[in-house]
């Protein structure tokens, strides 16, 4: 039996609040001019990553740059089961 999220910590609202962010700066990522230097990319890269695990969600945010992109990478789990960041936001 799963257990069911009816009340998330301050933290974790915060997290998902971030998250959103994140998502939302980032959603046309793949036409963004990537830093020209490689130790650039990857400060670029740990700046803007973030992940949060807590209350049974665990977030996952990934940035990677290569010499021309930036992609992004997302992942939601909620109990466990793969969802969508559009499903976070019943959670605010």
């Amino acid at each position: 039996m799963k257990k069911v999220l009816n009340t998330v910590s301050a933290q974790t609202k915060s997290a998902i609040r971030s998250y959103i962010d994140f998502c939302e700066k980032f959603k046309n990522a793949y036409f963004f001019t990537p830093p020209s230097n490689a130790s650039s990319r990857r400060s670029y890269e740990n700046k803007n990553s973030f992940s949060y695990k807590g209350d049974g969600i665990e977030l996952d945010f990934d940035i990677s740059c290569s010499a021309r992109n930036v992609y992004v990478k997302k992942h939601v789990y909620i109990n466990g089961d793969k969802k969508t960041a559009a499903a976070l936001k019943k959670y605010l």
